[in-house]
């Protein structure tokens, strides 16, 4: 009984093992496809986000589009998007 019991938790432990292994190499593979984008400057990602705001209109504040979209992403891009005054100098704000 206790055999049998361990050679259940050996077969576990190998299923889980190949579980993480598997989960790691997901990982691995978002980080590579993400790593460009963490790569660039701030300096370069505000003049990305500039170019991400509305050109028929003032961007408005609504949580599905840029600028304020921009701030939901990450907290790096967040604080990026937030110290970049040019994308903020034309928010249209609707009166009600």
């Amino acid at each position: 009984e206790v055999e049998s019991e361990i050679q259940r938790l050996d077969e576990l432990m190998d299923t889980l093992k190949m579980r993480r292994q598997t989960i790691q190499k997901i990982i691995n593979d978002h980080n590579i496809i993400l790593s460009p984008v963490r790569g660039l400057p701030p300096d370069v990602l505000q003049e990305i986000f500039f170019h991400c705001l509305p050109t028929h209109h003032n961007p408005i504040i609504k949580s599905s589009e840029p600028p304020l979209l921009l701030t939901r992403i990450c907290s790096s891009w967040r604080a990026i998007a937030l110290s970049s005054p040019r994308i903020w100098s034309k928010i249209h704000i609707p009166l009600p």
